[in-house]
Order: structure tokens, then C-alpha cells, then sequence
């Protein structure tokens, strides 16, 4: 590890203290930073992992990477692809027998490259309860013979979950193992990485930050009450592992496959195979998470040069993970607050610009003043069958409304939200209270001739039975 002496490493460990040490609902109780540049790391932590001890955030200290877990299990695909074991162009149900869908025509076409990509069209936050077995992800890919895909493989794209828990399961397969081993067996014990664990009981004994969620209505930053654990969707989020060791995995990806400080030399992926895991596959709708989506990575592009990362929000835990190629460089920012990622942007966004001449794409910003742009043609109810989004105008206010339908409590809604329309036709900003700043909710019809509502990653068709104004079908798929 690099001593940090330099004088921009001050200036982003001072950063740091001033985000941990904001008041009210400002503040993100930890922070753990790892920053690669070239051949030297920097471990930068600030603030406390667990609000009711005061325990202090360490290097070793291990958090939810939750999504950034999907880059791990593109990995274990990707090693398989390398082997021959896996051909990313046949059917997911060719190489998997026990994979269905509610569509035949969609189980007969989906690939794991369609998977990887997210451009399979199964929706994206299905919740099953499998248990806590060897079989938990079996049992969770053996549900999605109920659902309906939300379009065929390859009409857009679409944030989805469960699609990893489908390669999760084509892993187990293949190796004959659970995706918690495989993954142990193939990339955490050749990297050597002693704090990255799925299991809570493997967490237990590791010094781990504690999530914190934010209610703004009282201005509090709160503590979970328990650590909300799914083996059946581990492939797609599960991962608990320290800042250092996920710029360790990072820093794999860098050197093509290779393992730093192995000897003799080990390799986890070809050179071959870990390229072409940073090719851009497939664009993503306006304003989306991404510009492109790569076999597993988020591709930002900046003139010739290309970015690749990830980002997870989960158990009240934020993540982001960022790598440059051209400069073997990577950025790992962890927080335990459910806003973390939103606090810690403009400190992340100074790192890549200032360290390594990255500037990622403006983030939309809602107008002064409401332009003249239509809006009646998107007002109506959107929905995938594990939720529903709803358009109107009520009382003048245009509001995006979001129910869950796999729950009722409180913290799953239905929520509303005031939308604002943007200039660009069919773009609009989305408020959340507490939220530093708003989300784009795009409006796209794509080769299915159908309309998609695109929202935090996620693409849904609207209600064949919807319309602008009447709410009677909304109010009788959630009552």
C-alpha cells in the first residue's frame, strides 16, 4: 500500500471527515475509499461502521457490495466460456435443461449473453423466498417458470436481478457445486482475498459496517434492525467484502485475467476473454444507468477512452466501483447509509476528473420553468408484474406513482412522486424526497411497437389495458 502523504490524498481523506461528520441526515456514518493508480493503492476510511458501538470504520472493514456482486458471477460465466463449458450465443435452456420461463418462445431463445447484458427481458426485482439451503438458487431460477418476460430477448434493455440468479445457477450446473463455493474455489481464494464472504455466518466474525436508513420526515439516519440475507439471489447481490479486496478484483480485470504478485503466473481469465468482457453489447435507453453495457460491466465512454464500473444499493449499503483501462486505474467507494452513493457522488466524480481526466456525462437536471413539450401521450399505468408505475395529473401535478405488488408495508408503498418534463420529449425528472437530486424517467418505443417507461435501469411496457386518466385498473391489480 501507498503511503498516503500525497497532498490529493489529504484532500480526499478531508473530504471524507466532512462527509462523515455532517450533520442530520447529511451525514454517511462510514465510509471506506480505495483508489488504484497504477501501481499504488490508497486506503483512505473515515467515520464509524456501526452507529450503536461506535466501532470505527477500518481498511478491513467488510460492507454490502450488493450489485457490484453481478461482476463476480460474469466472472465465474466468463471463466466457463473460456473453458468451452459455456457458449454465450446458445440458449440459456440448451446448457441449463431445467431453466423456464411462462413463454416457451422466450425459454427457447435466451442466452447467456442476453443474461449478462440484461437484455433478456425478465424482470428485474422478483422476490422469492427459497431458504437458506445448498439449493436456495435452484429453487429461486425454478419460480421464474411463472413469470412472463416483459419483452422478447433483445427489444431494449432492462436492469434485471434475477437474470443473474439464472447464470448464478448455470455456474452451478456446469461446476456440480453452489454459486457461494464456486465462487470461493475460483476467484476469492486464487486473488487471495480474505475479506470477501456471502454467507452471514462467514460476516459474523469479520469486522462489518451495519446499514443505516434515512427517514427524512424526522431527519434521522437509523440503523437496521436485522441483516436481511437471500441465498437463493446471491449470484445477483450477496457479496460482503472490504473496499481492498474488491479493488484486488478490480485490479484482475485490469491486468487481463491476470492475478498481481502471483508466482508462478496465474491467470483467472484469458487476456482474450477479460477484454471482451469491457466491449461495449448493447446501448442502453436515454439517461440510463449506463451509456452501454458490456458482458457484466457498466461502459461509460469519454472521447477514445472507455470506463467501466458498477454500482449496488442494498440493506441500506451503497457502492460504486469504477476502473480506467488506459491509466490501470480503479475507484471503490463503499458507505453504509442507504444514501450513501447520492452523498459521496460529487467527492467520486472530483477523483475520476482530478486523478485520472474522467468526466462521466452530465446528470439531468429538472428545467426552471416547465417547457411546452406533450405529456398526454405517456400518462397511463406501466407494468411488470412485480410492479406497477403509474402517470397522472392530479391536481396539476403531474406525479409518477410506484406500487409494489409484492408487499404492502409501508416502506414498499405505493409512493408518489412530482415529475417534471424536460425538453427533450419523453424525458422527464423524477423528485424523491431526501434525494439529492432527481431521477430520469424516459419515455422510448421500441421494436415491439410497444411504449417503455425506462426508470432506475429499469425498462416497463405500459398496461395494454391502461389509460390516461382512469385509474380502475391500477386500483384493481394492487387492492
Amino acid at each position: 500500500m501507498a503511503v498516503a502523504t500525497d497532498s490529493k490524498v489529504h484532500r480526499v481523506q478531508a473530504e471524507l471527515d466532512k462527509l462523515t461528520s455532517a450533520e442530520g441526515i447529511e451525514r454517511v456514518p462510514g465510509i471506506s475509499m480505495c483508489i488504484l493508480d497504477g501501481d499504488e493503492v490508497h486506503e483512505l476510511v473515515s467515520g464509524v461502521a456501526n452507529q450503536r458501538s461506535g466501532v470505527p470504520v477500518k481498511p478491513e472493514t467488510v460492507f454490502r457490495i450488493a450489485s457490484i456482486t453481478k461482476l463476480y458471477t460474469a466472472t465465474l460465466v466468463m471463466q466457463l466460456v473460456d473453458q468451452g463449458k459455456v457458449e454465450l450465443d446458445r440458449s440459456v435452456v440448451e446448457q441449463l435443461p431445467e431453466f423456464r420461463l411462462a413463454s416457451p418462445e422466450d425459454t427457447a431463445t435466451v442466452t447467456p449473453r442476453h443474461l449478462l447484458t440484461h437484455t433478456s427481458g425478465i424482470s428485474g426485482d422478483l422476490s422469492f423466498k427459497t431458504g437458506r439451503g445448498d439449493d436456495a438458487v435452484q429453487k429461486w431460477m425454478a419460480r421464474l417458470a411463472e413469470t412472463k418476460p416483459l419483452f422478447s430477448p433483445g427489444v431494449t434493455h432492462s436492469y434485471s436481478n434475477a437474470g443473474y440468479n439464472v447464470l448464478g445457477r448455470l455456474v452451478e450446473y456446469i461446476l456440480g457445486t453452489t454459486w457461494d463455493d464456486a465462487l470461493q474455489e475460483t476467484i476469492v481464494a486464487p486473488l487471495g482475498l480474505t475479506e470477501t464472504v456471502t454467507l452471514p455466518e462467514d460476516v459474523l466474525p469479520k469486522l462489518y459496517a451495519l446499514g443505516n436508513r434515512t427517514d427524512v420526515e424526522k431527519g434521522e439516519l437509523k440503523p437496521i434492525e436485522s441483516w436481511d440475507a437471500d441465498r437463493g439471489s446471491g449470484p445477483c447481490g450477496e457479496i460482503t467484502a472490504s473496499a481492498r479486496d474488491l479493488i484486488a478484483f478490480a485490479r484482475m480485470h485490469l491486468d487481463r485475467g491476470r492475478v498481481e504478485g502471483k508466482s508462478p503466473e496465474t491467470s483467472l481469465l484469458s487476456p482474450e476473454v477479460a477484454a471482451s468482457m469491457l466491449v461495449p453489447q448493447v446501448k442502453l435507453p436515454r439517461y440510463g444507468l449506463a451509456e452501454c453495457w458490456g458482458l457484466g460491466f457498466e461502459i461509460f465512454s469519454t472521447g477514445e477512452r472507455v470506463i467501466a464500473g458498477h454500482g449496488g444499493n442494498f440493506d441500506a449499503q451503497t457502492s460504486s466501483l469504477y476502473i480506467i483501462p488506459d491509466r490501470h486505474a480503479a475507484v471503490v467507494l463503499l458507505t453504509n447509509s442507504d444514501l450513501g452513493s447520492r452523498r459521496v457522488e460529487g467527492l467520486r466524480e472530483r477523483v475520476l476528473a482530478e486523478w485520472f481526466g474522467v468526466r462521466l456525462p452530465q446528470h439531468l437536471e429538472a428545467p426552471e420553468t416547465e417547457p411546452d413539450v406533450p405529456v398526454e401521450p405517456y400518462l397511463g399505468a406501466y407494468d411488470r408484474g412485480d410492479m406497477v408505475l403509474d402517470v397522472a395529473r392530479r391536481d396539476g401535478q403531474l406525479t409518477l406513482t410506484i406500487t409494489s405488488l409484492q408487499g404492502r408495508t409501508a416502506e414498499e408503498g405505493p409512493h408518489s412522486y412530482a415529475l417534471a418534463p424536460c425538453p427533450e420529449e419523453g424525458v422527464f425528472v423524477a423528485t424523491i424526497p431526501g434525494v439529492p437530486r432527481g431521477m430520469p424517467v424516459v419515455f422510448e418505443r421500441w421494436g415491439d411497437g410497444r411504449l417503455y417507461l425506462h426508470a432506475g435501469g429499469r425498462s416497463t411496457p405500459r398496461a395494454e389495458t391502461s389509460t390516461s386518466t382512469d385509474r380502475s385498473v391500477l386500483d384493481t391489480v394492487v387492492e
